[in-house]
């Protein structure tokens, strides 16, 4: 049985079909469209029973009649459940500086030692359906994790199969911004709790493009990049920048002293 849509959520479903797959909503766009999303969605479902009556609707509130297995074909191919699902996506779209945080960065911590060392990995940012995820790659896993937001800092619990570490980053209400500073606090690979500042810093390369590596922070400090200074400067001296607890042994007040 046909059901009534909203012409500005067929307008929007639309518009991010064109987005998704990098094509345009002429009738040549949209056969590309209908290739990609198939499962039965025709050239001409999209530009005659979609596209050419919305140009003739004026009114986002006016309606369509419209087979529901079709819109939800579509809604699937995006990502998302159903078409509650995507309208809610529409009806409350995500906070503009949750937006604006997409992209890919280098993310930098101060390895758990007096040594000088930091340790640069790949991160990116990236929304799906109406969710933002952090993303963050280590040497042999990938950590992955929902963001939320609260006063001010977007929280995320980075997570692999055996692994886990938490992560929150003061954000305020700046939009795109270049470095963004935080903490994190975990298990160390030696079954120890530790914790400590970490930066984001965005990147214009792509995620398979940005590499893992341990810097010295003597060299960055020596560096004659200011951005790689910076970094070194923030990360020389452990006792700001990391904590871990003393070895438990009797796990009892001895532990402390």
């Amino acid at each position: 049985m046909p059901r009534k849509y909203q012409a500005k959520h067929l307008r929007i479903l639309l518009d991010r079909l064109s987005k998704a797959t990098g094509e345009s909503l002429d009738y040549h766009g949209l056969g590309q469209i209908s290739s990609e999303v198939g499962n039965g969605i025709s050239q001409g479902y999209l530009y005659y029973s979609l596209e050419r009556k919305l140009t003739h609707i004026a009114d986002d509130l006016e309606t369509l009649k419209l087979a529901p297995d079709k819109i939800e074909t579509l809604v699937r191919f995006l990502g998302y459940e159903n078409f509650n699902e995507f309208r809610e996506s529409v009806e409350r779209p995500m906070d503009t500086v949750l937006v604006g945080l997409e992209g890919t960065y280098y993310l930098y911590v101060r390895k758990n030692s007096t040594a000088g060392a930091v340790l640069r990995s790949p991160a990116k940012i990236e929304k799906e359906k109406n969710e933002l995820f952090l993303a963050l790659k280590g040497a042999d896993r990938l950590y992955r994790g929902s963001i939320e937001m609260s006063n001010g800092c977007i929280t995320c619990l980075m997570k692999t199969a055996d692994k886990a570490f938490y992560h929150v980053y003061r954000v305020g209400k700046r939009n795109s911004p270049k470095v963004v500073q935080g903490i994190f606090a975990g298990v160390s690979s030696a079954f120890d709790p530790i914790g400590g500042r970490c930066l984001l810093v965005r990147q214009n390369e792509s995620f398979d493009e940005l590499s893992i590596e341990k810097l010295r922070t003597e060299e960055l400090i020596e560096s004659e990049q200011a951005d790689l200074y910076a970094v070194g400067k923030y990360f020389n001296n452990f006792e700001d920048n990391n904590l871990r607890t003393h070895k438990a042994v009797g796990f009892d007040f001895d532990d402390l002293m």
